[in-house]
């Protein structure tokens, strides 16, 4: 099955607070990633050891930063320009909470999950 239609990348609004020089809304790049790249993603979260709640939010910030592709959250002096260090503490440095629960729905929709946020902390716990 090598002809399967591959998701695109999606340009989304992530917050209106970013803009460019002419005042445009910056847009931020997601795109999906395969089944592998996910296992991979829960694996260095211990998201299989039962931890709970913390390897689920670790999976969740790893996930956004492995699905955001702009802004490139692994940029050092983007990080330096808020002061962390690390992608999943900038991105969370970046955005306001509600700005953040949007881009983990965007993120959860291209990757075509069905299952909500609390059916996986659920699974987590068992």
């Amino acid at each position: 099955m090598d002809n399967a239609f591959k998701t695109k990348s999606r340009h989304i609004c992530v917050s209106e607070r970013f803009k460019d020089d002419d005042g445009e809304t910056i847009m931020w790049e997601i795109a999906p990633i395969t089944e592998r790249e996910n296992e991979e993603i829960k694996r260095l979260s211990g998201f299989f050891d039962g931890c709970g709640k913390d390897s689920i939010e670790k999976y969740i910030s790893r996930l956004c930063v492995k699905c955001v592709k702009y802004p490139d959250l692994e940029d050092i002096s983007l990080q330096e320009s808020y002061g962390v260090f690390g992608a999943e503490t900038l991105v969370k440095s970046m955005l306001y909470a509600g700005e953040y629960a949007n881009l983990v729905k965007e993120i959860r929709d291209i990757n075509g999950f069905d299952k909500k946020l609390e059916d996986l902390k659920e699974e987590a716990k068992n």
